[in-house]
């Protein structure tokens, strides 16, 4: 078992919080990634809201699809501890997709520093 598991309500599952993602957030571009984000204020459940995607266009077969979808989430679990703390010491929740936008499948190392990077930025 792992020491920072991903839980249920870390993970973006409503389709209302979705649409709601689409429809109200805002993007920036962070290659390999296209970060989407929206922050609402006064949640019941303050933290991160995190989606992981990666695009069927790209990538034809569902094993490659998978494992990129691996390599993000447990970078994202890895490094999710300092934004969790900020967000619930503000009582803030933010919603947040990942998806990916590399035309090939990177090795780990370079998920993690680029999750990272991103996880800066956000605390910001």
């Amino acid at each position: 078992m792992s020491r920072f598991p991903l839980k249920k309500s870390e993970r973006l599952c409503s389709k209302k919080d979705i649409a709601k993602l689409f429809s109200a957030g805002k993007s920036r571009t962070e290659y390999p990634f296209r970060v989407t984000l929206l922050i609402i204020e006064g949640e019941k459940d303050p933290g991160a809201k995190v989606i992981f995607g990666v695009s069927r266009k790209l990538y034809k077969r569902a094993v490659q699809r998978n494992l990129i979808k691996r390599r993000i989430r447990e970078a994202f679990r890895l490094q999710k501890n300092a934004l969790n703390e900020k967000l619930t010491r503000e009582n803030k929740t933010m919603l947040l997709m990942l998806n990916y936008i590399g035309r090939e499948v990177l090795p780990y190392q370079i998920f993690e520093k680029r999750i990272g990077i991103i996880i800066a930025r956000l605390m910001k």
